[in-house]
């Protein structure tokens, strides 16, 4: 039986170890391996320049081709070009409403010259609403202009199509009408405060009393819709009332709404053309209560209106400046040293804080009756005696009847709040 060895399984010499042995020829010199070698990257060369070089952003000419609404425009600040959509800035009161951060990039200008900025913007909801708007005013301007062509072409023979236009425009007209009228209801409900539901129920009551307002959107999801679309079209007014005064003042005041989230409402008061104007801003979540988080929110609400308080730290600036501030008595709002007072008053010192009036008498007079103590006395009795008959029905009663008797109106109110009281006396 011949001998077994590990090359009949497959294993092999290593060449290191290929040497002579005794007893074996034509054994082949060892072949000498380099150690360390590198192996050849063609590569390598091309990525050291690479990185040596700096790679500049060039806007691509072929990008209008496939985004019309592209533009370039050069900065008048040195801070080289920009990308800017002609179509958001056709509407800027839109393109910002629209945009979840409440910034529109390629409204104020988009320095990365980049195709994935451009790709990212063509399917915002910011954009694509902007590009609904804009085609519906073309479809606007070409019925128009048709309309005009019919009307004018006097020595041409009627034939079908004026008809046709005609009818089409007497529809639409009637359609115009029923959505004039379900816009006036979803803006009465929300000028008065009422619930969405009162859509239906006026809707049903037009219809009894016979005017036609047709069987869609008169439910409380399209009043929800109507009334988004009239408070998008009155937020285009704002930034024109507020491009024409030269100083504005700010008034905020916190609240906490049901899920116990801090609110902060934010508004502005401006003088355009002789007229002034109080503007509701909106109503900014705040991440922290402390002064820094609601300085933060108020520079949020303003935003809504085209404002920055960089902007408005000087007269230098465009645009109006920020001379005044209202706020209530709290000392993260009014604090003399650590309240957003004091913070805006860091870097605009001409500022004026103003302390809420109602709040500035319900806290001063408290404070002034200390030292009377029959006047605590009558407070505390009033008080006594209006929980004892406030939380039985039954005493109520006794007292309406006893009114009765005596011939006297009996007085009903809720509760004792020193807020109501004072702010009615001024």
């Amino acid at each position: 039986m011949s001998q077994q060895s590990l090359f009949n399984f497959g294993f092999k010499r290593s060449k290191d170890t290929d040497k002579e042995k005794p007893g074996e020829g034509n054994q082949k010199e060892p072949t000498e391996v380099p150690c360390c070698t590198t192996p050849h990257n063609p590569n390598l060369n091309k990525n050291k320049k690479y990185d040596a070089e700096k790679r500049k952003q060039v806007f691509q000419s072929h990008w209008v081709e496939s985004w019309p609404w592209l533009a370039l425009k050069e900065s008048q600040e040195g801070e080289g070009p920009k990308m800017y959509c002609t179509i958001c800035q056709k509407y800027p009161t839109v393109a910002v409403s629209y945009s979840g951060s409440g910034r529109n990039a390629f409204l104020s200008g988009c320095d990365q010259l980049r195709i994935e900025p451009i790709r990212a913007h063509e399917t915002s909801k910011a954009h694509m609403t902007c590009v609904s708007w804009h085609r519906q005013e073309m479809k606007e301007m070409a019925l128009q202009s048709q309309t005009l062509r019919a009307s004018t072409s006097n020595s041409s023979p009627p034939t079908e199509q004026p008809l046709i236009m005609q009818a089409l425009q007497k529809l639409k007209e009637r359609e115009r009408k029923k959505l004039t009228i379900l816009f006036n209801n979803a803006y009465l409900i929300a000028k008065q405060g009422k619930p969405l539901s009162d859509m239906e129920i006026i809707c049903r009551a037009m219809k009894k009393a016979g005017v036609d307002i047709g069987e869609n959107y008169t439910n409380r999801e399209k009043a929800s819709k109507f009334i988004r679309c009239e408070a998008d079209i009155l937020r285009q007014d704002i930034p024109k009332i507020v491009s024409n005064s030269r100083f504005i003042c700010i008034i905020a005041d916190g609240s906490t709404d049901n899920a116990i989230i801090e609110q902060e409402t934010v508004l502005v008061k401006v003088v355009s053309d002789g007229k002034p104007y109080t503007l509701f801003a909106d109503l900014v979540p705040l991440e922290h209560a402390h002064a820094r988080g609601v300085l933060d929110g108020i520079a949020k609400g303003i935003q809504r209106l085209s404002l920055d308080l960089v902007g408005m730290r000087s007269t230098e600036y465009p645009g109006p400046s920020l001379i005044a501030v209202n706020f209530d008595g709290a000392a993260v709002m009014m604090g003399s040293k650590g309240g957003v007072a004091a913070l805006l008053k860091k870097d605009i010192p001409f500022l004026l804080p103003f302390h809420c009036v109602a709040h500035k008498l319900q806290l001063g007079i408290p404070d002034a009756v200390k030292s009377k103590p029959s006047i605590c006395q009558f407070e505390e009795t009033l008080k006594w005696i209006f929980t004892f008959y406030w939380y039985s029905p039954k005493r109520r009663r006794d007292a309406k009847e006893i009114s009765r008797i005596i011939d006297e109106n009996f007085a009903h109110f809720t509760d004792i709040k020193q807020i109501r009281w004072v702010s009615s006396k001024t």
